[in-house]
C-alpha cells in the first residue's frame, strides 16, 4: 500500500516536480475503489494543504472531485466550489453551490462563495444580492464591510455608508479596520468632500497607515497644494514609487529644486522608462537653471516618445518660449532624420529653418507637411506666407486656389488671393 503523504513528501524534497500529478493521479483512482482505507481519508487534508502550498490547484481540484463523488462530504463540496472559483471554473462551482437549500447548514456560506463568484464575473448587483442574503441569515461585520465595498464599486454611496454604520470595530482585526477608513475616505472623496476624506485619513496615524491610504492623503495634500505637510511627513521616510513622486512635486513646488533633482534622478535609475518623472526632471532642471540636460532630456524623451502628447507640450513650450530656433535646429534636426516627428515639432522645425536662412530645408519639410496639414488654415497661412517671402509663386498659386476649394478661409489667405490674381 502507498504512503502518500510519504512519498508526496520524498518528491518535494527531491524536487522531482513533473512526478507530484502522476502520484495524485494514483490517489484519486484510489478514491474510487469501492473500499477507502481510514489512512487515506486522514492523510488528505494534509496532502492538499502541501499541494496548495506548491501552486498545484488543478491537483487539488482532482482530489476534491474524487473525495466528493465518493462521499457527497457538504463542506468539502464547498471547500471544491471555492478552489473552482479560483481556477475560473465558474459553470461548475455554480451547479455545485445551488446544491445547498436553505435548510443546509452551509446555505450561508454558499451564499457568500457565489457572491464572490459573481464579483469575479463583474456582476456587482447579484454578488451585492447574494451577501444581502447572507447578512439576513447571519451578519457579520467583515462581511458588510464587502457589502459597502461593492456598494461603492455600484457608485451607490449612501448604500455604502449605510452598511459601514453597521459594522462594530471591535469585530474587525486591524487590517479590516484601515481598510474601513480608507473606504469612508474614499466615499466622502467620491461624493466631492474631500475636507472629509482628508481628516478620515488624518484620524489615523500617518506611520499606521497602509501604502494606499498614503498615497491617498499624500494626494489630498498635493491637491490643496500643501507641499509643506507632504515633505513634513515623507523626507525622512523609505517611501514607495508612488510616494517618491508626490515628494518630487513637493520639493518642485517648494522652488527646492536640487532635492527633486537627485530624487527625481534616482527614480529615473531604477525605471528608465519613467516618462512622468522625466517630464517633470526636464523643468527641474531649466527652473535650476541646467539648460543643457533639460535639453538633452527633451531630445532622449522624444526619441522615446515621439508620439506622446505630454512630452510634445513640454518640447513645444520650451522651444517656443526660448524663441533660439538655433537650438531648435539643434534639437530638432537630427529627430528628423531618424523619427518620425509628429506635425507640431516638424512646423517648428519649418520655421526655424526659415530664420536660420536654411530656406531649401524649410520649403522640403513644409511640402512634407503640406498633405498632411492641408485642412488647417493657420498652417496654410504658413506655409503661403512663406511661398511669397521667399520667391515661390507657382507653388503658392496652387497652395491658395486649393485653400479656396477647400473652404478654407482667412483674412490672410483671402489677402494672397487677390495678390496671385493680380500676378496671372
Amino acid at each position: 500500500m502507498v504512503d502518500y503523504l510519504e512519498r508526496l513528501n520524498e518528491l518535494i524534497e527531491e524536487k522531482k516536480w513533473t512526478e507530484i500529478p502522476t502520484l495524485i493521479s494514483e490517489l484519486v483512482s484510489e478514491l474510487n475503489t469501492p473500499h477507502l482505507t481510514d489512512n487515506i481519508v486522514e492523510e488528505l487534508n494534509e496532502i492538499i494543504g502541501i499541494l496548495k502550498e506548491y501552486g498545484y490547484l488543478e491537483l487539488v481540484v482532482d482530489l476534491k472531485r474524487a473525495y466528493v463523488q465518493r462521499t457527497n462530504d457538504d463542506s468539502v463540496k464547498l471547500s471544491l466550489a471555492g478552489d473552482l472559483i479560483d481556477l475560473h471554473l465558474h459553470d461548475e462551482a455554480l451547479s455545485l453551490l445551488y446544491d445547498y437549500t436553505e435548510d443546509s447548514d452551509y446555505y450561508r456560506d454558499a451564499l457568500v462563495l457565489t457572491s464572490d463568484l459573481y464579483q469575479s464575473e463583474g456582476d456587482l448587483e447579484i454578488a451585492l444580492a447574494k451577501l444581502n442574503q447572507a447578512q439576513d441569515i447571519d451578519f457579520e461585520s467583515p462581511l458588510a464591510l464587502s457589502q459597502a465595498e461593492l456598494a461603492f464599486q455600484l457608485h451607490d454611496l449612501s448604500t455604502a455608508n449605510r452598511y459601514l454604520s453597521t459594522i462594530d470595530a471591535n469585530d474587525l482585526d486591524a487590517q479590516l479596520n484601515l481598510y474601513a477608513i480608507h473606504l469612508k475616505a474614499l466615499i466622502a472623496s467620491e461624493s466631492g468632500d474631500l475636507a472629509k476624506a482628508r481628516s478620515i485619513l488624518e484620524s489615523t496615524d500617518f506611520d499606521q497607515l497602509t501604502e494606499a491610504m498614503q498615497v491617498d492623503l499624500l494626494t489630498l495634500y498635493d491637491l490643496d497644494e500643501n507641499y509643506d505637510k507632504i515633505i513634513d511627513l515623507t523626507a525622512d521616510e523609505v517611501k514607495t514609487y508612488a510616494i517618491n513622486w508626490l515628494l518630487a512635486k513637493a520639493y518642485s513646488a517648494e522652488h527646492e529644486y536640487e532635492k527633486a533633482i537627485t530624487l527625481l534622478e534616482n527614480m529615473i535609475a531604477e525605471n528608465p522608462d519613467d516618462k512622468l518623472a522625466r517630464l517633470l526632471l526636464v523643468n527641474d532642471y531649466l527652473s535650476n537653471h541646467q539648460k543643457d540636460k533639460a535639453t538633452a532630456l527633451i531630445q532622449k524623451l522624444l526619441i522615446d516618445f515621439p508620439h506622446d502628447f505630454d512630452v510634445l507640450q513640454v518640447a513645444n513650450d520650451q522651444l517656443v518660449l526660448d524663441e533660439n530656433y538655433e537650438e531648435i535646429v539643434q534639437l530638432l534636426s537630427p529627430l528628423s532624420d531618424g523619427v518620425d516627428l509628429p506635425s507640431e515639432l516638424s512646423l517648428l522645425l519649418a520655421k526655424a529653418y526659415v530664420e536660420t536662412d536654411e530656406i531649401e530645408k524649410a520649403n522640403s519639410l513644409f511640402k512634407t507637411l503640406y498633405p498632411v496639414m492641408s485642412d488647417d488654415v493657420s498652417f496654410i497661412e504658413e506655409y503661403a506666407l512663406f511661398l511669397r517671402n521667399n520667391g515661390f509663386r507657382d507653388e503658392l498659386k496652387t497652395v491658395v486656389n486649393n485653400a479656396r476649394e477647400d473652404n478654407l478661409h482667412s483674412e490672410e489667405l483671402l489677402l494672397l488671393e487677390e495678390e496671385v490674381s493680380s500676378d496671372f
